[in-house]
């Protein structure tokens, strides 16, 4: 019997924060359980190792990609790594070969693993509040968000499970 391979993505796991914590948590809860294969794919890890501490069983792979994190990631000095990003995420995922994909934030892999992985089971994941963005929704009449906001209600329907903070967030979907 083969292993069911999941995967957790997301940009660093090195900073201290509340998804770092969680992803922590469920890592090593996870990987005592038997015939399972756990890895997670950060883009902007730089080396660092994790700022909790994570079972040795689990895989991390990181894609290196070198955003300027000063600046939005639709900025010209960002987009230039978008293909890049692209290809790395796509190769590991094809060396993987992942029963499941966890993403846990948003940046260009909430887009591209719906469009890279159509045989896992994908999952995204929230770590904060839509409530926010729904209020903008209504009432920002700019073309641009309109398009931005149409764009990602589409490739958030392409997950297969949407893993909320809790039932409150239901509304906002």
């Amino acid at each position: 019997l083969n292993s069911m391979k999941i995967v957790y993505y997301t940009d660093q796991i090195y900073l201290h924060g509340g998804l770092e914590r969680v992803l922590a948590n469920k890592l090593n809860y996870l990987s005592k359980l038997p015939d399972i294969e756990l890895h997670v794919i950060t883009f902007q890890q730089n080396n660092n190792k994790p700022c909790y501490e994570i079972n040795k069983k689990v895989i991390f792979h990181d894609l290196d990609i070198k955003y300027d994190r000063a600046f939005s990631f639709l900025n010209p000095n960002n987009l230039r790594f978008i293909f890049s990003h692209f290809k790395k995420l796509r190769n590991v995922l094809i060396k993987i070969k992942p029963d499941v994909i966890v993403v846990c934030n948003y940046e260009f892999g909430f887009y591209f693993v719906p469009l890279i992985s159509k045989s896992s089971i994908n999952i995204k994941e929230y770590h904060s509040s839509k409530h926010f963005e729904t209020i903008a929704k209504t009432k920002n009449k700019s073309f641009i968000k309109k398009l931005t906001y149409k764009i990602t209600d589409y490739f958030e329907a392409k997950y297969n499970h949407l893993a909320l903070l809790n039932p409150d967030e239901i509304k906002y979907f």
